[in-house]
């Protein structure tokens, strides 16, 4: 079973950092090539526009390169012309991106054939990353290379090291034998093998890695075998991706391809002479020799297997002296694949439903790797941030009470969560909150209470009542209460719910109605229980986070309810099984919901989650703080035209934190949020055409203070 993220992709209305955007193709593998250069299968140019207009020429035919003239391309710039490897799973053919000098994509295309271009297209996609390997249930990464794709430094850096003579002999060497037995009757015990990279295929194909005599007997007769049944260079391409080269997390690296990838950060094919020889040299003992965890020990062995290159005149010496004064390579930040485990837990759940067998898939997930590292860094460093200078999180920490919390983001363009991390450590606790914490959602509940009030007769201007109130339910007495204690009588609705007062959110649900609260509730895609108490206004109920992620999708969406999921397609043995449908349900009045959006805009601008502008975060948001009445909770979920993102924050056993919305859940928010949308586009919302009278003009707080009915109002917006 073999689990891939899903691709970067190209749109238009993005920025794209060529430098960045090279990384990731080296990364997969593709080649730079030169302007005059053709682009063939893997290849890739960044170039200036005249550049990418003589590539086109060989792409397209003279009619369709004239219509380009006319089109938006007449500010391009620069393009980026690249072309799927053969070996890509997800193959495609000619692709091309263009930009403006600000690098905005102006317009994209993607070629059908060398001589013939489709209609533009909304995306392009580069091929996905394996993100992990099952094999027995076991988790290993293993990313396999054709002989002529590895590096000759690479192949004859193995060679001399562990088996120069791998060409001549028939599968033992009798001469390493020898010297092995005379070394382990000096030691008394097994100090020193003498098997050729035959031997070690057999032994990691078909036998254990017991070190006792009976073993070895086998393993030389079946290698005596081997050599007769297969070629030295089937032998040697088998031995190079299947040898074991470490740890990445739970995950075994299994071959050189993978071990690029962990070590260097880099596709195999790019590796030079002295990063070919760290590898040669790992593969004797990966944790002795791991330079992240021992350099010394590294760099010694690597001056070995380059004195071995050396003496067997296998590699120039400028290059050998050049490798011998490279530094190690830096210890790479967590991959996704180590920081993951709660995400693709969602994804099994999900493959279970679908009932699709695990043996022979493909899952082609909606994991984005670079956005799940930046998330998984961001909540360390904010919960670390909190747990040393908050004075009574510190405490706690100090008692071993680890604060917990949860994010949870999604491309509201595909209908697909892409980052979703369920706590702080998976090898800590394998509690999945992102979707298993039943919490009190507290104030997250009160746009749903708005939009009920929006859907009658009620406008974001409309005035209401804030004062202190009680409801009498039963033989009990509700009395909710403002933050702060403080009152402001008359008020517009909008106000009340920018700046999340209780009592007037209180008095407003119960005008409205409970039930029809609930309904509303329902519709967006409530699926826990909730009783029609009054307290239910405020958020006195638990919900799942993912639950309540999925009721503000319907509000990003502008009322559309669509099929949330981690899968976007699993092949079975390569040939498709399940194909995600994107699909969009009107489910929702989408001039209410436009209204209700308008309003959360202003939450940023001058309400409850206002820091989020002072921590630099300038583009268009929508969004809703949520802290229980007993600071157990702190929540904060807000979204972009193009993304929604929830934060939760909390102990597991419910001890109170004393953080707000505010204070916890806005700065992770805020910090992942600037990286997750660098790339995209500011513009507003699509508003739906009867919002655009003067009246409706939801993002501007000016045009709310200049219809307010009364004076007293105005100066206390303006006090505020």
């Amino acid at each position: 079973m073999e689990f891939y993220s899903a691709p970067t992709t190209f749109r238009l209305k993005q920025y794209i950092d060529p430098e960045k955007t090279k990384i990731t193709l080296q990364q997969l593998g593709f080649r730079e090539r030169a302007a005059d250069q053709r682009v063939l299968n893997g290849d890739f140019i960044f170039e200036k526009i005249d550049s990418c207009k003589q590539h086109l020429e060989n792409i397209i035919t003279a009619e369709e390169l004239a219509e380009l003239q006319e089109s938006p391309l007449l500010r391009a710039s620069g393009c980026l012309i690249f072309q799927n490897p053969e070996t890509a799973i997800e193959k495609n053919t000619m692709n091309v991106v263009f930009f403006d000098d600000d690098h905005e994509i102006l317009f994209l295309f993607q070629g059908a054939s060398e001589n013939s271009l489709n209609h533009p297209e909304l995306q392009i996609e580069l091929p996905p990353q394996l993100l992990a390997q099952y094999i027995n249930q076991e988790p290993i990464l293993n990313e396999t290379h054709e002989l002529r794709d590895i590096p000759p430094a690479c192949l004859n850096s193995v060679l001399s090291i562990e088996d120069p003579k791998f060409l001549e002999h028939q599968g033992v060497s009798l001469k390493s034998i020898l010297r092995a037995i005379i070394v382990n009757l000096l030691k008394g015990r097994l100090a020193q093998g003498g098997s050729t990279i035959t031997q070690q295929t057999v032994k990691n194909y078909f036998l254990t890695s017991e070190r006792t005599f009976s073993r070895k007997i086998r393993e030389a007769a079946m290698s005596i075998l081997l050599e007769k049944e297969f070629t030295k260079d089937q032998i040697l391409e088998t031995y190079l991706n299947i040898i074991y080269m470490g740890q990445s997390g739970a995950f075994q690296l299994r071959g050189l391809g993978s071990a690029s990838k962990y070590y260097f950060n880099k596709n195999l094919s790019l590796l030079n002479l002295s990063e070919c020889a760290l590898l040669a040299a790992i593969i004797n003992n990966p944790g002795g020799y791991n330079p992240f965890k021992n350099p010394e020990k590294a760099t010694q062995r690597r001056r070995l297997v380059l004195s071995k290159l050396k003496q067997h005149a296998m590699a120039p010496l400028e290059q050998i002296e050049e490798a011998l004064q490279s530094s190690l390579p830096q210890k790479p930040q967590l991959l996704a694949q180590e920081t993951a485990p709660y995400f693709l837990d969602a994804v099994r759940r999900e493959l279970k439903s679908l009932n699709i067998p695990q043996e022979g898939a493909q899952i082609y997930t909606s994991l984005n790797p670079q956005l799940q590292q930046w998330a998984e860094s961001d909540l360390q460093n904010k919960i670390n941030e909190l747990e040393t200078e908050n004075k009574l999180i510190s405490k706690y920490a100090l008692q071993g009470k680890k604060l917990e919390a949860t994010l949870i983001s999604m491309d509201l363009q595909t209908g697909l969560i892409d980052v979703l991390i369920g706590g702080r450590s998976f090898k800590t606790t394998q509690f999945n909150r992102a979707l298993d914490a039943h919490r009190q959602i507290g104030s997250l509940i009160k746009p749903f209470v708005f939009l009920t009030a929006f859907q009658k007769e009620t406008l974001p201007t409309s005035l209401i009542q804030d004062n202190p109130v009680e409801f009498k339910f039963g033989k009990q007495i509700w009395k909710p209460e403002n933050y702060d204690k403080l009152y402001h009588g008359e008020i517009p609705a909008f106000y009340a719910l920018v700046n999340s007062l209780n009592a007037a959110t209180a008095q407003l649900g119960m005008s409205v109605g409970l039930s029809d609260i609930i309904e509303n509730l329902k519709l967006s895609g409530l699926t826990s229980k909730v009783q029609p108490y009054p307290s239910l206004l405020l958020g006195s109920f638990e919900l799942y986070p993912i639950e309540i992620f999925k009721m503000y999708a319907s509000l990003a969406t502008l009322g559309k309810k669509q099929s949330i999921g981690f899968i976007k397609k699993i092949n079975l043995y390569k040939k498709e099984v399940y194909q995600k449908p994107y699909d969009q349900e009107p489910i929702l009045d989408p001039i209410p919901v436009a209204e209700l959006v308008g309003v959360l805009k202003q939450s940023p601008q001058h309400g409850t989650a206002k820091s989020i502008r002072t921590r630099g975060f300038t583009k268009t948001v929508a969004g809703k703080t949520g802290t229980t009445n007993d600071y157990k909770d702190a929540w904060f979920i807000g979204f972009t035209p193009s993304r929604l993102t929830l934060v939760w924050v909390g102990y597991d056993d419910n001890s109170s934190h004393k953080l707000t919305g505010s204070s916890a859940a806005v700065p992770l928010w805020t910090s992942f949020m600037m990286k997750a949308t660098e790339n995209n586009i500011d513009e507003d919302f699509s508003w739906p055409k009867e919002t655009q009278k003067e009246n409706y003009k939801l993002n501007e707080f000016e045009v709310y203070k200049e219809i307010s009915d009364t004076e007293s109002t105005i100066e206390l917006i303006e006090r505020e």
